[in-house]
């Protein structure tokens, strides 16, 4: 089943438009929610009612939501939202439930719930408050985890090539090591320097010179294995750690390779 609800079409600023995924197995209950997200409002809700967790995890596999409203009442409720939380990380949820209990409030919200309502004392600003909220907090959640991946992308990667730069080399190389001495095994340290760049540079330019150590950065990363690192330390150097070594044929061969 789905509706679209609420006002008219968004045309101010201020309106918003939600796509919410409805858990709920009482369809009596399900048409009170209608109701109450029927009234007019700058939030206008797009309702995809579902009976069951596992047909909600379906949707979510072929389209996209912006809040999940579940029912803990259903069968296994507070179960059935940990199933939720796990497999929807990407979308928040809000609680629904026939009782006031803080117990379960608080189980709720450490099981992932942003908000939980009170069916009996749902109106259309509470509940349009809770999803609103539950969404934009989702979104700060969201951005805050994106700038600090990419803060810490920064901080460990060169930012031309792509490569692990030489605090994250070192780092790696370290943990190699350990690795290497705790196991019995071996590892090598090829050094890579590039011949005749500076003429590039100079006579065609550093745009020229940086996406020749691009395409050389995309070439290594090709031909180094995935368990094994690779690295630019600055200007034509490149290093590439190759773990788990057999002998010094293996090496010569990578080097072989890489050349």
């Amino acid at each position: 089943m789905s509706e679209s609800l609420g006002g008219p079409p968004n045309t101010g600023d201020h309106d918003q438009l939600i796509s919410v995924l409805l858990v709920e197995a009482d369809e009596l209950a399900a048409e009170r929610l209608f109701e109450v997200l029927r009234a007019p409002g700058p939030t206008t809700f797009n309702v995809t009612l579902v009976p069951t967790v596992e047909e909600a995890l379906e949707r979510l596999q072929e389209a996209e939501f912006d809040v999940l409203l579940i029912d803990l009442s259903i069968e296994d409720g507070l179960e059935s939202l940990y199933r939720a939380r796990i497999a929807a990380n990407a979308v928040p949820i809000v609680v629904l439930t026939y009782r006031d209990d803080q117990e379960l409030a608080l189980r709720a919200a450490r099981a992932g719930a942003q908000d939980y309502l009170i069916k009996g004392e749902v109106t259309p600003a509470l509940i349009t408050r809770s999803l609103v909220h539950a969404v934009e907090r989702h979104r700060m959640v969201m951005e805050l985890r994106d700038a600090q991946q990419r803060h810490h992308f920064l901080a460990t990667h060169d930012p031309l090539t792509g490569l692990r730069n030489r605090y994250s080399l070192l780092d790696s190389l370290r943990s190699s090591i350990s690795d290497a001495a705790r196991n019995q095994s071996r590892l090598a340290v090829l050094f890579i320097d590039l011949d005749g760049f500076k003429p590039v540079n100079d006579n065609l330019g550093h745009a020229m010179g940086d996406e020749l150590l691009a395409d050389v950065a995309r070439r290594l990363k090709r031909t180094i294995r995935k368990s094994d690192h690779v690295a630019r330390l600055g200007g034509d150097e490149f290093v590439a750690v190759i773990r788990n070594i057999a002998d010094d044929k293996t090496v010569d061969a990578v080097a072989e390779q890489v050349r």
